[in-house]
């Protein structure tokens, strides 16, 4: 599941309720994959590494992964 597709489920679930601030209910799971995209959206050394690694990709300059036998 995208990251839009994750925030649009989860915008779906706010609630105004007896005329208080917003409250969202989310599931354990739910909680742990935005506390993962705001972790990811945090490090400017991730993201750099991720726009690296896109470059590389769009420029064929990618490494071919070989899992290594035991």
């Amino acid at each position: 599941m995208s990251k839009q597709a994750i925030l649009e489920k989860i915008e779906q679930r706010i609630k105004v309720v007896g005329g208080r601030q917003p409250a969202v209910t989310l599931s354990l799971q739910d909680w742990q994959l935005v506390e993962d995209m705001i972790l990811e959206l945090s490090s400017s050394k991730l993201l750099k590494s991720i726009e690296k690694s896109r470059k590389d990709y769009e420029n064929k300059k990618g490494i071919v992964y070989q899992p290594k036998v035991f």
